[in-house]
């Protein structure tokens, strides 16, 4: 950053401010921001002095600050995560090898359905619906799952993430409604 700016008078203005503006200077100014204030004033005075634009900049590292927490957020998130299983290439109908059934159900793309001895295949939902995956939170401890459903002419599941008592629970599992879930209180 220093060597940017002390050889600023050789390279064009156009071509200092990309170098400023660029992610990886961004963290470095962060850094300098949060680990050397007294540091960074002399950088923010040398930037002043080749009028680069000091309310965008900080405005830019800002954003950039925030980008990198949520990726770092995102990947604690991750590791959090402890998996007790996937659906093999969850994303194909027919289900996967390790997906079971309940007996007596079928889950086709487009719906799933339930087999009657008497009244053959009856569909229960406009759906295939699966449980594609169940994991703890490391840090809670509290297990989750993430439920899909495949609907006719679809080229994936539809998923969403939700604690596992919301599929235990014939009075909660049709909250999965509200993420445009073919569920209801009749099925």
């Amino acid at each position: 950053m220093r060597d940017l700016l002390n050889h600023a008078d050789t390279i064009d203005h156009d071509t200092l401010v990309e170098g400023i503006f660029a992610p990886d200077a961004l963290d470095k100014l962060n850094r300098l921001q949060s680990d050397h204030p007294g540091a960074y004033v002399i950088i923010r005075e040398a930037c002043q002095a080749q009028k680069i634009p000091i309310g965008k900049l900080e405005s830019a590292m800002a954003g950039r600050k925030k980008a990198v927490e949520h990726l770092q957020a995102e990947e604690a998130a991750k590791r959090r995560r402890q998996q007790f299983y996937a659906v093999p290439g969850g994303i194909d109908l027919p289900l996967a090898p390790g997906c079971a059934t309940p007996t007596g159900y079928s889950v086709q793309a487009g719906k799933t359905v339930k087999v009657d001895p008497e009244k053959g295949q009856i569909v229960i939902a406009p759906a295939g619906l699966a449980m594609l995956e169940r994991y703890r939170d490391i840090d809670t401890g509290k297990t989750q799952v993430q439920v899909g459903a495949w609907f006719d002419g679809a080229k994936r599941w539809h998923t969403v993430d939700v604690p596992r008592q919301t599929i235990a629970s014939t009075s909660q599992i049709v909250g999965l409604a509200d993420y445009d879930f073919p569920v209801s209180s009749l099925n």
